[in-house]
């Protein structure tokens, strides 16, 4: 209920990429949990409310019709050794207590806590596991790694399907200070290109319309034809064989990177083409 409080959380998730819906009331807390379209993958509910407790909002919520795969996580300003208040909490189906003020990192590890459980959330628990990695200890900030330093800022088209993994690589993207285009599948990505110029090309290999393979292709005989300057294509693939990189060179793309990504190879990928495209252009 704290409106300081409701709006740090609330700009720290959404900086990440994440729809946020803040509220600062019980009775509203409990309408968008129940009420229709309640697929919320995780809600942070303080402990003192006006008018019920964030211990009986998660009681009534589960009676009420919550959906099962949302994650609750109490947050208080009490001592973090409350065992009764903790054990009330599991009880009512919290995931876990959270005492203030809280981190950007547990922030993290809250969502990640909830979300492992999911067999359709695991590629983004793998990404988001990095960005934990990534946080230096006892702080708020990112670890170097993820600070790649560019000489220039790149135009990147990321052509992937998946939505969560659209929302990721934006936000790892964009803190480094790139611009994004986002397409969901392969035609997408080709008229993308048409339209506008890129400096470096994210393209999942498996995608619907067209997949990756014949999209890259299809860029390269655009390339040629209207003489256009080599675009690096980085594959992004489940598959880590040989056969599927040599698959990957052959359509005609630049690098290979397996999934889940790795954010810090990603990183070392677009300095390395970054870098190339800045000195091409001198």
């Amino acid at each position: 209920d704290s409106v300081i409080m409701c709006h740090t959380l609330s700009k720290q998730l959404a900086s990440w990429g994440i729809k946020v819906d803040a509220v600062e009331d019980a009775e509203t807390t409990l309408r968008l949990l129940t009420g229709p379209g309640n697929d919320y993958d995780a809600a942070f509910i303080d402990w003192i409310m006006p008018g019920i407790n964030g211990i009986e909002i998660a009681r009534q919520a589960r009676k009420e019709g919550m959906n099962p795969k949302t994650a609750l996580h109490l947050i208080t300003g009490a001592v973090s050794d409350d065992s009764t208040l903790r054990e009330a909490a599991l009880a009512a189906g919290y995931e876990q207590v959270m005492v203030k003020p809280i981190t950007q990192k547990q922030l993290l590890q809250a969502i990640v806590q909830g979300m492992e459980k999911l067999p359709d959330r695991q590629e983004v628990v793998a990404m988001m596991r990095q960005w934990i990695v990534g946080y230096k200890k006892d702080s708020g900030q990112l670890a170097d790694w993820s600070r790649i330093d560019f000489e220039r800022r790149l135009s990147v088209l990321v052509a992937e399907d998946n939505a969560a993994n659209q929302k990721l690589m934006t936000m790892f993207l964009e803190k480094m200070g790139h611009s994004v285009t986002l397409a969901n599948n392969g035609h997408e990505a080709v008229e993308c290109v048409r339209k506008a110029e890129f400096d470096l090309i994210l393209m999942d290999c498996q995608m619907p319309v067209i997949d990756g393979y014949a999209a890259t292709m299809m860029i390269r005989t655009l390339e040629k034809t209207q003489r256009r300057p080599h675009v690096p294509i980085v594959a992004l693939t489940a598959n880590a064989d040989e056969q599927s990189r040599q698959r990957c060179l052959a359509a005609g793309m630049d690098e290979f990177v397996t999934k889940p990504v790795n954010l810090r190879k990603i990183g070392e990928v677009i300095k390395k083409f970054g870098d190339s495209v800045l000195t091409g252009r001198n």
